[in-house]
């Protein structure tokens, strides 16, 4: 019985064991199965990962094409600015200048201005008191004539008609020129 006991327990073991390396062998071929399924799932992913680099870099290659655009756009613009302001400076320091001519010019003109109108009043003054003198002259001058002549009328009518006419026209002449340089100085 010892043999037999001993026969049922090796076949028991065998039986074991071989149910056993079915197993393994089953575990491995589902172990095999997951490796050349995770290994597809690597390469799918392995692929999505170089597509994305791909993408990646034409999208940096993108990015950094539009930044040097943009650089370059930024770096027109700020020398357009640069050279606007140049400009503007420019205008405004010539207009500044211009000004501070036109001012210094006024001021040479109003100077000679009042200058010209003190020396034209001058002259005015010194025209018209001269005027006035010989007015005064050529009136007291009249006015001796104007006496002479109503002595020489009285005196003449007296004396003689056709002598009174020549004085009348004298004294009408004397007026007259009298007029004449009245109207002139006037």
């Amino acid at each position: 019985m010892l043999l037999r006991k001993l026969v049922s327990d090796v076949e028991e073991e065998k039986t074991r064991l071989t149910n056993m390396n079915l197993s393994l062998e089953e575990s491995s071929d589902q172990v095999n199965s997951n490796i050349i399924d995770k290994s597809n799932d690597l390469k799918q992913l392995r692929e999505q990962i170089r597509k994305l680099d791909e993408r990646l870099d034409q999208d940096m290659q993108e990015l950094a094409r539009e930044e040097q655009e943009w650089a370059t756009e930024v770096e027109s613009v700020e020398n357009h600015r640069k050279l606007l302001e140049k400009k503007v400076n420019y205008g405004y320091d010539e207009s500044v200048q211009q000004l501070k001519a036109a001012q210094q010019q006024y001021h040479l003109v109003l100077q000679e201005t009042n200058e010209e109108r003190r020396t034209v009043v001058s002259n005015l003054a010194s025209v018209f008191t001269t005027a006035a003198n010989h007015l005064a002259i050529i009136e007291k001058y009249m006015e001796e004539m104007h006496g002479k002549v109503k002595r020489l009328c009285t005196k003449a009518v007296e004396e003689d008609g056709a002598t009174v006419q020549n004085l009348q026209e004298t004294l009408n002449n004397c007026v007259s020129k009298a007029n004449s340089l009245f109207g002139v100085v006037a």
